[in-house]
């Protein structure tokens, strides 16, 4: 168990690094820049602090609850954070390279240009995000949701989005070049001036979706779904 005096002095000097905060509670806690790298968090109770600009950097965070953080400019570069609870928090501009965020929940969050380039994110739920210009380029995303999300120039070059749920999201000049999508749900999505150019689009789903401008050259498109599909100036090689 995490003793006040060690809360007190972690506050005082910023330095967390290798430490062992299992289970601390800093619920609303000022946490700007301090220093977490490597540090065991698991169980820990961020709900509402301030995380601006700390790292977390290679650090394990399972099962803690980050909902409602402030924490833009984060760096969770190569951090564990299966089943972590990241409702409505902030993580925009964020480096999130590497991290592992299988059956983490974002719902509501924001990660507007965050970095989560080669980031495993299996089974994560993004429903309602603002993904706006996020890097999940070589990504692992089986199985996530993403329903209604805002992925606009997202980039999900080479990512894996097997099983994705994608329902009504927003898909403007998104990158999906090389990305597996193989029956993946994008149901009623509006995608406008994307890329879909040598991407796995079997038995994928886009019935009612919206689309226009969108490349498909060199797509496998074998059993796409597209009943009731609506797509405009669209060029099939």
């Amino acid at each position: 168990m995490v003793t006040n005096s060690e809360i007190k002095r972690l506050l005082r000097t910023k330095n967390g690094r290798s430490k062992n905060y299992s289970g601390i509670d800093l619920k609303n806690a000022d946490l700007r820049e301090v220093d977490f790298s490597g540090a065991n968090l698991q169980n820990a109770n961020f709900q509402g602090a301030n995380l601006i600009r700390s790292n977390f950097t290679g650090a394990n965070l399972e099962f803690s609850n980050l909902q409602e953080v402030r924490a833009l400019f984060i760096k969770l570069t190569s951090a564990k954070a299966t089943s972590v609870n990241f409702t409505d928090s902030d993580l925009s501009h964020g480096e999130l390279e590497g991290i592992i965020l299988t059956k983490a929940v974002l719902i509501g969050a924001e990660l507007v240009e965050s970095n989560l380039k080669y980031a495993t994110c299996i089974e994560c739920d993004f429903s309602y995000a603002n993904l706006s210009g996020v890097n999940m380029a070589e990504a692992t995303l089986k199985g996530s949701k993403f329903r209604n999300a805002n992925l606009s120039f997202a980039v999900f070059q080479n990512a894996d989005l097997e099983n994705a749920r994608m329902q009504k999201s927003i898909l403007s000049y998104v990158n999906f070049k090389s990305a597996n999508l193989h029956n993946a749900d994008l149901t009623g999505v509006e995608c406008f001036s994307s890329d879909f150019s040598s991407a796995n689009l079997e038995n994928t789903n886009f019935s009612t979706a919206i689309c226009k401008d969108t490349e498909l050259s060199s797509a496998v498109i074998k059993g796409t779904i597209l009943k009731n599909a609506r797509f405009n100036d669209i060029e099939l090689k």
